[in-house]
């Protein structure tokens, strides 16, 4: 898992943390083996092996979204990937059509 190219973090159905990378534990420094996610509450609430797809929010003032692959013992690994440009990009365009 410390070799993948994105933070991933591996939820217990309970909501539970399995497992973090190093990239996931930087991001997220209140992560701990062993204990609920707390934040962010988008990821945390999201839902384990039964989650549709992917769920996307802030983790400071980044923008990630995060995608689920299910893993046996109803584990969850949900792979974040940063989206801040793109979303710039878009609220940029989305202000620029608004104002012409």
């Amino acid at each position: 898992m410390d070799d993948a190219p994105y933070p991933v973090l591996v939820l217990e159905a309970d909501g539970q943390v399995a497992g973090l990378n190093d990239a996931a534990s930087d991001l997220l420094p209140s992560a701990t083996t062993g204990r609920p996610l707390g934040f962010p509450s988008w990821l945390a609430t999201a839902g384990g092996a039964e989650a549709s797809g992917p769920v996307s929010g802030k983790v400071g003032d980044r923008v990630f979204s995060a995608h689920p692959s299910s893993l046996p013992g109803d584990r969850t690994a949900w792979w974040m990937v940063e989206e801040t440009a793109y979303q710039s990009a878009v609220d940029e365009l989305r202000t620029e059509r608004e104002r012409t």
